[in-house]
């Protein structure tokens, strides 16, 4: 996982190894050999690591064999994200068992995030095009339109969802 800065480089790993630490063992789930600030890693037979790194490092990502990467908010990572994506992609063979995300808030026209999206919306390049917004889960609409006469009611709706209609159902 490479996040956009250390703080929230520390909170992906912090949910990560809470993750870890809750779920349900099986008797043949394989110790953890190293638990440290940035890195899991599995004894045999699994020997599989999750780490997480900063993208403020130009030279992150050498010398590794990855099946999986996650790029979070990819349009962050400034001067370093198209240097990145050249040191870790060519490490994960485009094979089955292998996985890339890239995720991101939008953040202008430019830079390694836009392109590669760009891309993929046109069908070009190796990446498909996945959007997931907050409007995709029901369970987060209103069930009815508080009546517009109603001020306590729409003093509990976030003010930018009275301008999303869609919401607002």
């Amino acid at each position: 996982i490479v996040s956009d800065t250390s703080d929230t480089a520390d909170a992906v790993f912090r949910r990560t190894k809470q993750f870890e630490a809750s779920r349900p063992k099986r008797t043949d789930d394989p110790p953890l050999m190293r638990n440290n600030k940035r890195e899991l890693q599995w004894e045999a037979p699994l020997l599989s690591a999750m780490r997480v790194a900063v993208a403020d490092n130009p030279n992150m990502g050498l010398a590794d064999t990855r099946q999986l990467a996650h790029f979070s908010e990819v349009a962050f990572y400034g001067d370093n994200g198209a240097t990145i994506m050249s040191n870790v992609l060519p490490s994960i063979p485009d094979e089955r068992g292998t996985f890339v995300v890239f995720e991101s808030t939008a953040n202008g026209q430019a830079g390694v995030f836009y392109d590669t999206y760009a891309a993929a919306l046109a069908g070009r390049g190796r990446f498909r095009v996945f959007f997931s917004g907050i409007l995709d889960d029901p369970s987060l609409r209103l069930e009815k339109t508080p009546p517009r006469d109603d001020p306590v009611a729409w003093k509990a709706i976030p003010p930018e969802w009275i301008e999303d209609e869609a919401r607002l159902e």
